[in-house]
């Protein structure tokens, strides 16, 4: 793990400035008020400046790709092919920057886990030593006479400095709160951008101009989310490597020099020597020595208490309760160094220091990386993205076009669409009409009207005469009183329709099986 001290002691050395521009320290001390706390605040800000000056640059871009002069011979179909691979290869860089942003959510998550399980099992382990060990020590040292109170001083003085372990119980509900709100705040995010760029590469490989267009005002809010992501990520990761390297000071306001030497020496003994070694500071070994010679001259005052009162049954009974006692002391010093071990700390110890100092720390400075490079990325890719916007086609709606797989209307028979289908060449000018009998074209019989038309008729010919059996209707009618005048019977005009309604009569053959048939179209 040299990658991450190495990036520890650069980011540790990088200066600090709070808001009056004054450089301070960079000893880890996040304190409301204080200069730190305000260095912490001009990284952020700073990262949000550079972010509105990149966005600035991007709106200028697109107003000169608006209001200038567009190429005509700019949408040809290689320089399209040509700006969309490159609108892809940008996004694909994007992909692969927010899949390393995710390696490294996984990688802090993991390390604070570690480091979590490590300082739980050390709460767990010294809290067992005080509650266990050390209440017993007490309880049998009440029971003792006054000659033994340099023992109950040593087994005061190791309870208080391993006493003060709350700090351990509340950093570790602390960092698991704080770590899956992070976690999950990461996830989302990183996925919401995921799919806009997914998005945006559908859109280039099928350039469409439609999906360049709404990628261009997504993808600036994805621009935006990015950056303060980065002003959130920046400041924390330069806080995380001086907490790392210089947070003594802020450890000591919550846990004694005592117990913060004591996990020094756990953190570096060797637990493999098998050796049941200890910090100096317990004094395990006094006390131990202490409880030795006490019961040595305990043993020795009862023989002499026998001797001058050789028939006092009591004085014998009390001799054996108290060397009772001491042999459990005895036990109890003999555990209590067991539970102090280097043997017992050292891997847990390990654990929560490497956890959240090394893992972590590494996972964070991955994030930070591919955060920085990704802002830039999409940077790029909003300043390019610009020239697809003349460049690519728009696409056909899908409701209005048909396709080539259509059974009764394909594309390729554009070309061969008969003038008279559907009837739409009925009271249409005559020279259509006449254009649509030269061609060798059946008709599709959905109207009557072109059955009574002569084979031989001329462009020039009017289509309605006197002859109400021949053509019935003549196209140059000027006046309302004209029309009615050379209409057929059941013929109705009215001034305030824009339609001539015919209905037939009764008596015609043709037409005789529906009696109360109606046919309209527009003049």
């Amino acid at each position: 793990m040299e990658i991450a001290n190495t990036v520890a002691k650069y980011l540790h050395n990088i200066p600090h400035y709070n808001f009056a521009l004054k450089r301070v320290e960079s000893t880890f001390d996040p304190k409301y008020s204080g200069d730190y706390l305000q260095s912490l605040f001009f990284y952020a800000g700073s990262v949000i400046v550079l972010a509105f000056f990149l966005l600035l640059i991007i709106t200028t871009v697109w107003i000169c790709a608006c209001v200038g002069k567009r190429s005509e011979s700019g949408r040809n179909s290689k320089r399209a092919m040509r700006l969309a691979l490159g609108l892809f290869l940008i996004s694909l860089t994007g992909f692969i920057l927010i899949g390393v942003c995710y390696a490294g959510n996984e990688y802090v998550n993991r390390g604070v886990k570690q480091s979590s399980n490590g300082l739980l099992n050390v709460y767990k382990e010294l809290k067992q030593a005080i509650h266990q060990e050390i209440n017993q020590m007490d309880i049998l040292l009440t029971t003792l006479t006054n000659g033994i109170e340099n023992v109950s001083e040593l087994s005061t003085s190791l309870k208080k400095i391993l006493d003060n372990i709350k700090f351990f119980e509340s950093a570790k509900l602390f960092g698991d709160t704080v770590e899956f709100e992070r976690w999950i705040m990461c996830i989302v995010l990183f996925s919401i951008m995921l799919f806009v760029l997914f998005l945006g590469i559908v859109s280039f490989c099928r350039k469409s101009k439609k999906g360049a267009v709404a990628f261009s005002g997504i993808g600036l809010v994805i621009f935006l989310l990015s950056f303060s992501i980065l002003a959130i990520i920046l400041p924390a990761t330069i806080a995380f490597s001086d907490f790392c390297m210089d947070g003594n000071k802020y450890i000591k306001g919550h846990v004694t020099d005592d117990l913060i030497s004591a996990v020094e020496f756990y953190s570096k003994c060797d637990a493999k020597s098998g050796k049941n070694t200890f910090p100096e500071i317990f004094e395990l070994p006094k006390l131990s020595n202490q409880i030795t010679n006490l019961r040595d001259s305990s043993y020795q005052l009862f023989n002499v208490l026998n001797n001058v009162f050789p028939q006092d049954m009591d004085l014998e009974d009390r001799g054996k309760y108290i060397n009772e006692d001491f042999s459990s002391f005895l036990q109890s010093a003999g555990a209590l160094e067991r539970a102090l071990s280097c043997h017992t700390f050292s891997d847990d110890v390990h654990a929560m220091k490497t956890g959240f100092c090394q893992n972590a720390f590494l996972g964070s400075t991955i994030i930070l990386a591919g955060l920085i490079f990704l802002s830039f990325d999409l940077w790029i890719l909003l300043l390019v993205i610009c020239k697809s916007w003349n460049i690519f086609s728009r696409g056909p709606s899908s409701p209005s076009n048909i396709g080539d797989d259509d059974p009764f209307f394909p594309n390729g028979n554009d070309s061969a669409i008969p003038v008279d289908i559907y009837g739409t060449h009925v009271f249409n000018p005559r020279s259509r009409f006449a254009n649509s009998m030269d061609h060798d074209e059946p008709s599709t019989g959905t109207t009557t009207a072109t059955g009574n038309i002569p084979a031989n008729i001329n462009a020039s010919t009017p289509l309605l005469d006197n002859d109400r059996t021949g053509i019935h209707w003549q196209r140059n009618l000027t006046t309302t009183s004209s029309l009615l005048a050379t209409a057929p019977p059941g013929t109705t005009l009215r001034d305030t329709n824009s339609h001539v309604r015919v209905t037939y009569s009764n008596h015609e053959d043709d037409f005789g099986q529906y009696p109360k048939y109606q046919e309209q179209f527009d003049v």
